[in-house]
This record gives C-alpha cells, sequence and structure tokens, in this order.
C-alpha cells in the first residue's frame, strides 16, 4: 500500500488532474446515455409539440398580416396576408398527416383544417371589397389633385402678374427719384442762370469789382449742374436738348473768360451783346428741361396707379385660390379620416366640409374673373368638385359593404384561434408528463455522478494542496530571513519537488546576498576611511597656507614700511644736497666767505653721509624681506604641488570604487533574482564614485587656479627683488659721491686759492647727488607699489585657498 501511494505522488500533476478529468468524463458518459434512452422518449412529443406552437405561430403571423394590411390596404401587405394563411393550412395539413401516423385521433385538426379554408374565402371577399374602395378613393384623390392643380396654375399665372406690377411699381418709383433729382439739378440751373443775369448787369453797369469773376463763377457751378444732369435718364428728357445746353454753358465760360481778359472795346461789346444772348438761352432751355420733368413724373404717377390696381385684382384672386385650395386639403383629409377604422369623422361631417367646398368654389369664380382664362379655370374647378362629391357617396357605401365582410372574417378568424389553441393546450399537457418522467430518471442518474466526482475531487485536492501548503510555508520563513528552515520534498518527481529545489536556491542565495552586504560595509567603511584621510590633509593644507600667507602680509608690510622710509630719507637728501650746492655757488661769488662755507658744506655732507648710509641700511632690509617672501611664495606653490597629488589620489581612489562597482554588477547580475538587491547597493556605489570624480575635477580646476595665482606672485616678488637690487646699487653710487664730496670738501679747507676749482668740482659732484637722490626716490616709488600689488596678490591668493578648501570640504 505504501509503495502504491509513493508511486501515486511521483505521479506529475497534469497526470493526476488529468485521470481525475478521464473519470469525470466516464462518469458523464454514463449520465449521458441514462439521459438519451430518457429523452428519446421525450423527442416525439417534443416534435409534435413544436409542431402545435409552429401552428400557433403561423396563427399568430396570420393575424398580423391580416391587420398591417386592413391599416394600410396595400396590395403587398395583402398578398403577404394571404401567403400567411396559405401556409397556415400546409403546416395544419402536414401535423393531421403526423397524428395520423402515430395513430392519434385526428378529427379537431381536420375541423380545423375547414375552418382556416373558410378564413381564406372570406379573406378573399374582404380583398376584392378592399380594391373596390381603393378604386373609389382614387377617383376621389384624382378629382381633389386636379383641383390642386388648377389652383396651383393659378397661383403661379398670379404671381407672374404680381411680380410684374412690382416691377412696374420699382420702375415707377425709380422714374419718379431720377424725376426729383433732374427737377432738383434744373432748379439749381436756373437759379446760377440768375445770379449770372444779376452780376453781368452789374458788371455793365456799375464800377464794382469783381462782379464779372461772380458771373464766371455762376457759369462754372450750372456747367457743373449741367454734367449731373446728363447722368440721368427719364423717359421725356431728350439727350440732344441735354447736348445744347451744355453747349450753351461752354460758350458761355469761354466768352466769360475772354471778356475778363480783353482790353478792346469793340470786341468786349459784342462779348457782352453774345454772353446776355448765352444766359437767356440758359434760362430758356432748362425751362424746357423742366417741362421734361413734369411729364415724366406724371408717366411714374400713371404707372405706379396701374400697379396698384393690378395688385388689388391680384391680392382678391390669391385669397381666392388659398381658400379654395386650403379647402380642398380639408375635404381631401376628412375623407382619408373617415375611412380609417375607429374613426370618429362621419359621412356627415364630410358632406359638409363638400358643401363648403362649393361655397368657396363660388368664390373662387369671382375672384379670378379679371383673370386671363379666368372664367374656363372656374369652370373646370366646379366638374372637379362635383367629383369629389360623387366620389364621396361611392366610398361611403363601399365602407358599409367592407364593415359587413369584416365582422364575418373576425368571427371565422376567432374560431380558428381556439380550435389551434385546444390543440397546443393537449400537446403541452402530454409534453409535460413526459417532461416529468425524463427529469426524474436524469437527476438520480447526475446525483451519483456526482458524488463520486465530490470524491474524486476531495483525493486531488489533498494530494495537491498539503505539499503546496507546506511549501509556502517554508518560502514564508525565508522571506522573513530565517536561512535554517530544512526544505522538504526535493527528492519528489513531480512538480512539487521541483518547487522545493528552486526554494532550495532561494535559500541558498539569500545566504550569498548576506556574504555580499557583509563585503560592502566593509568597502564603505574603506571609503569613510578615506574621506577622513583627504579632510585631514585639507586641514594641514589649510594651516599651512594661513601661516603662510601671514608671513607674506607680514613681510609686505614691513617692505612697504621700508619704501616709505626710503621715500623720506631721498626726500630729505635731496633738501641737503639743494643746500650743498647752492653753499658752493656761494663760495664760488664770495671767496672770503669760502672758509665758513667749506665748513657749513662739510657739515651738511656728514648729513648727506649719515642719510645715505640710512638709507643703504633700509633698502638692505627690504631686499632681505624680498627674498624671504620669494623663498615662501615658493613653499606655497609646492603646498599647491601636494594638493594636487592628493586630488589625484582621490581620482584614483573614485576610479578603483567605480571599478568595484562595475565588479559588483556584474556579481549581482550573474545571481539572478537573488543578486537584486546587491545590483542596487552597486549602482548607488558606481553613482558615488561618479560624484567623487566630478567634484576632484573641480578641486583640479580650484589648483590649477591657486598654482597660476601663486605663479604671478612669484613673478611680482622676483620684480621687486630686481627692483631692490637696482636701488642698492643706487645707494652705493650715492655712497661713493658723498665720499668724493668729502674729499673735495677738505680740499676746499686745506687750499683757499684753489676754491674756485674746488667748488666748480663741488657744483659737479652735487649734480650726481641730486641725480642719484632722484633715481633713489624713484625706486623707492616703485618698491612701494611693488609692495602694494604683492599684498594684494596675496590678499587674492588667500581668498582662492578659501574658496578651493571649501569647495573640497563641501566635495567630501
Amino acid at each position: 500500500m505504501g509503495r502504491l501511494l509513493q508511486l501515486f505522488t511521483n505521479l506529475r500533476l497534469s497526470v493526476k488532474i488529468g485521470g481525475g478529468f478521464i473519470i469525470v468524463l466516464l462518469l458523464s458518459a454514463a449520465t449521458g446515455g441514462i439521459g438519451i434512452l430518457s429523452l428519446s422518449q421525450l423527442t416525439k412529443q417534443t416534435e409534435m409539440t413544436n409542431a402545435t406552437m409552429g401552428l400557433m405561430q403561423d396563427l399568430y403571423d396570420t393575424t398580423s398580416a391580416r391587420e398591417i394590411y386592413l391599416r394600410s390596404l396595400s396590395k403587398s401587405d395583402a398578398s403577404a396576408a394571404a401567403d400567411e394563411l396559405n401556409l397556415l393550412s400546409t403546416d395544419l395539413e402536414t401535423v393531421h398527416e403526423q397524428v395520423v401516423a402515430d395513430g392519434k385521433d385526428g378529427t379537431l385538426l381536420e375541423e380545423t383544417h375547414v375552418s382556416v379554408n373558410d378564413l381564406k374565402g372570406q379573406f378573399g371577399r374582404v380583398r376584392m371589397a378592399v380594391d373596390i374602395q381603393e378604386s373609389q378613393v382614387a377617383k376621389m384623390l384624382s378629382a381633389v389633385s386636379n383641383l390642386q392643380g388648377i389652383g396651383t396654375k393659378v397661383q403661379t399665372d398670379i404671381t407672374k402678374v404680381s411680380a410684374a406690377a412690382d416691377k412696374q411699381e420699382e420702375l415707377a418709383k425709380a422714374q419718379m427719384k431720377q424725376a426729383d433729382k433732374a427737377g432738383r439739378i434744373v432748379a439749381s440751373i436756373q437759379s446760377q442762370a440768375l445770379n449770372m443775369r444779376y452780376f453781368f448787369l452789374k458788371a455793365a453797369t456799375s464800377s464794382e469789382e469783381g462782379a464779372l469773376r461772380k458771373t464766371l463763377i455762376s457759369a462754372a457751378k450750372a456747367r457743373r449742374e449741367i454734367k449731373k444732369l446728363q447722368k440721368i435718364e427719364l423717359s421725356h428728357l431728350e439727350p440732344k436738348v441735354l447736348d445744347s445746353l451744355e453747349a450753351v454753358s461752354d460758350t458761355l465760360v469761354d466768352k466769360l473768360k475772354k471778356l475778363r481778359d480783353s482790353d478792346d472795346f469793340s470786341e468786349m461789346y459784342s462779348l457782352r451783346l453774345d454772353i446776355a444772348s448765352s444766359i437767356a438761352v440758359l434760362g430758356d432751355t432748362a425751362r424746357l428741361v423742366i417741362g421734361f420733368t413734369y411729364r415724366s413724373i406724371d408717366d411714374a404717377n400713371k404707372q405706379q396707379a396701374e400697379a396698384a390696381t393690378r395688385k388689388q385684382q391680384v391680392d382678391a384672386a390669391l385669397a381666392s385660390v388659398s381658400n379654395i385650395m386650403r379647402q380642398t386639403l380639408a375635404v381631401s383629409s376628412s375623407s382619408l379620416e373617415f375611412l380609417r377604422a375607429g374613426s370618429a369623422v362621419s359621412a356627415e361631417d364630410v358632406t359638409v366640409q363638400i358643401d363648403k367646398l362649393g361655397a368657396v368654389g363660388r368664390e373662387f369664380k369671382t375672384g379670378v374673373k379679371d383673370i386671363k382664362g379666368g372664367e374656363a379655370t372656374a369652370k373646370n374647378a366646379f366638374l372637379q368638385i362635383g367629383a369629389i362629391r360623387a366620389g364621396f357617396g361611392s366610398m361611403n357605401n363601399g365602407k358599409k359593404e367592407l364593415a359587413k365582410l369584416l365582422g364575418t372574417l373576425n368571427e371565422r378568424s376567432e374560431t380558428v384561434q381556439t380550435q389551434i389553441g385546444n390543440i397546443a393546450t393537449t400537446e403541452a399537457e402530454n409534453a409535460s408528463a413526459a417532461g416529468g418522467l425524463a427529469t426524474n430518471l436524469i437527476a438520480t442518474t447526475v446525483a451519483i455522478c456526482l458524488a463520486l466526482g465530490a470524491l474524486i475531487a476531495l483525493g486531488l485536492a489533498l494530494a495537491i494542496t498539503r505539499p503546496t501548503k507546506r511549501l509556502t510555508g517554508i518560502m514564508a520563513r525565508l522571506a522573513d530571513g530565517d536561512t535554517d528552515v530544512e526544505i522538504e520534498g526535493v527528492n519528489r518527481k513531480d512538480e512539487i519537488g521541483e518547487m522545493s529545489r528552486t526554494v532550495q536556491v532561494f535559500r541558498d542565495n539569500a545566504l550569498e546576498r548576506a556574504r555580499l552586504r557583509t563585503e560592502q560595509a566593509e568597502i564603505v567603511e574603506k571609503d569613510a576611511q578615506k574621506q577622513r584621510e583627504v579632510e585631514t590633509l585639507i586641514s594641514d593644507f589649510r594651516s599651512t597656507a594661513s601661516n603662510l600667507l601671514t608671513s607674506v602680509n607680514n613681510s609686505m608690510g614691513e617692505m612697504g614700511d621700508t619704501a616709505n622710509t626710503m621715500v623720506e630719507l631721498a626726500k630729505g637728501t635731496s633738501n641737503q644736497t639743494e643746500r650743498a650746492a647752492a653753499s658752493s655757488s656761494d663760495a664760488a661769488n664770495n671767496v672770503q666767505m669760502v672758509s665758513a662755507a667749506a665748513e657749513e658744506l662739510s657739515s651738511s655732507i656728514e648729513e648727506i653721509a649719515r642719510q645715505v648710509s640710512a638709507t643703504a641700511s633700509v633698502v638692505a632690509k627690504a631686499t632681505e624681506g624680498a627674498h624671504l617672501s620669494n623663498d615662501r611664495i615658493n613653499d606655497l606653490a609646492g603646498a599647491t604641488m601636494k594638493i594636487g597629488e592628493v586630488v589625484g589620489l582621490i581620482q584614483a581612489i573614485a576610479e578603483q570604487t567605480n571599478l568595484l562597482a562595475l565588479n559588483a554588477t556584474i556579481e549581482a547580475a550573474r545571481a539572478g533574482e537573488a543578486g537584486k538587491g546587491f545590483a542596487v547597493v552597486a549602482a548607488e556605489v558606481k553613482e558615488l564614485a561618479n560624484q567623487t570624480s566630478k567634484a576632484t575635477e573641480e578641486i583640479s580646476s580650484q589648483i590649477s587656479a591657486i598654482q597660476s595665482s601663486t605663479s604671478d606672485a612669484v613673478t611680482s616678488i622676483e620684480g621687486i627683488s630686481q627692483t631692490m637690487d637696482e636701488v642698492t646699487e643706487y645707494t652705493s653710487a650715492i655712497a661713493t659721491a658723498v665720499e668724493q664730496q668729502g674729499a673735495a670738501t677738505t680740499e676746499i679747507s686745506r687750499n683757499v686759492q684753489e676754491a674756485a676749482m674746488g667748488t666748480s668740482s663741488a657744483n659737479e659732484n652735487m649734480a650726481l647727488v641730486s641725480e642719484a637722490v632722484s633715481e633713489t626716490n624713484t625706486a623707492s616709488s616703485r618698491v612701494l607699489t611693488a609692495s602694494s600689488e604683492v599684498t594684494e596678490n596675496t590678499r587674492a591668493l588667500g581668498r582662492e585657498v578659501d574658496d578651493f578648501l571649501t569647495a573640497v570640504a563641501k566635495a567630501g
């Protein structure tokens, strides 16, 4: 038994489930076989029931088709209803044959078949009555259509007459407008003619200046009005009259201009006569144009009156046509409504409408009598009204006959419905009994099969769910970090065994991830140690750079003080030299005072020697300070080089960290799902290495800037050193000159006779001394300027160092 259980356990899940389904299928086949045996008996009864239901459907379709036909009265619907009756008769005969073949009683079916044939005959008689009624309706609707056609034709004719009257009225209005415009223009021309006559007469009988000019202006205005008048079209305004009027105005303007410009009295007299004649002709012609305008106005008024009369006739005719067409539609509508089943319209109502149509026809005759062909149109209208009256009488009689036929048709239809309903009820009862027997047999069989299927399902569920739950518990412990769990079922041959072996791989991967996290922690600790070392180097560099910069600033301060002292000493030496030169000049002019001057000169030379000695001492100190500053700046450059080496070390560490992160990513990819968490950590480490690399690049750029500033400071300090060397040379030259001056002064004291020669030599030496003092003053100024530049560069270097250290601290 245990061996069979082991064999069942090692079967794959697909085999277990498939075997269970095969057993279930076999049980289903058994159930189906028993059901077939039960349903075979039910099939024949069901077929009979379906046939009976088919008769019910045929009866329903026949009734629906008949009702549709009776509502629409169309030939297509009539044919459809007849086809449904034929189909009902055919299906009834088929069912009867089947019942007889099964040995059952078919009397009820025979009686129903006879009733259906009677129904078919009655429906045929109804169709004949409906066709007669449709013919009568068609005749009446033809008369209605003819009457509406008459109305439509009259409306068309009247519309044309109305359009002609409207056009005539518009033309008359336009003519009136043009005549009014022409009258205004002619009135303006007459006004200008009166002005010309007045001003021309005034120009001829008085000495008033400007009268002739006003006459010319009025003539020009009249000519412009004549131009406007020529653009107007009137029925009685002849173009030749307007042309004559234009020629008179042109002649008048030309002669007035000649009169204005002429100095010949005989010509002026002739022009005056012509102008007076032209003004008279202009006035007469204007009065003639006014007459033409009045005639045009009279014609326009006459046309408006005729158009108004015609429009009144048209309005009366349109009203009568509208009334007869509206009443015709009312008769047609009431007649069709009368034919509709269940309508509230009676024959008397339709007769009243027809009588109203006759009265409207008489009004129509009166309204169209003044229209061309109106009498013949009215006569034709009365003929159509008579046809409508006769057609409705036939329709009324046909409706009464059709109502009798429909009553008989409904009675026979109800008989057929009752008979077919009885057949359907009987067959339904038989089918219900057969169905109950088949249901009981099938239900018993299904219950047995369900019990067996449930036992099989329970066995399969236990064989699958138990090891699955056990495996789920193991996986939950692994998810909680318990890697000491023991995994069972790894030796099974089914899917559960494969899942157990997969879970074992998950446990091994979890152990590997723990080992990798330990290694990663060690790497992070090493990086932190390196970061601390970098911070220590930065702190040492900050202290060294601060001390160096402080020393440089102190040296530059001392150098500035020394330069100021040199400037003061140079100024004092220059003043002493000037006084010595003045004394030498006095000695040349006054030999008796040579002795006293020589003593004073000796005293001055001693003071100069003392000042020169002090200047040489100060210059030596400044030179020593410049060299010391140069040494300290060189030390600062060396420190920046060391910082560059530290930055290179940081860059190498970042590259090595990036390489380690890449190796960790590769190992995580090899580990698959187990290495996903470590892959995320490796990606973060790689990102940190990239950020460190970028920070070291920024630090390198800052160090390059500091090295550039340090180089500039070294160059400046070297320039200061060179300048101080030059100052030393100048002070040596001054000392030599002072010594020579002392020798000259001693010579003057011993030999007064050579005073003039000594004085001349003293003057030359004083010139040399003055030049040396000037050069000393210039060199001192250069030392002071260089000292300021070095101080500023030192401050800039301090700022660069602070910025660099701040950037390095932020990057770290």
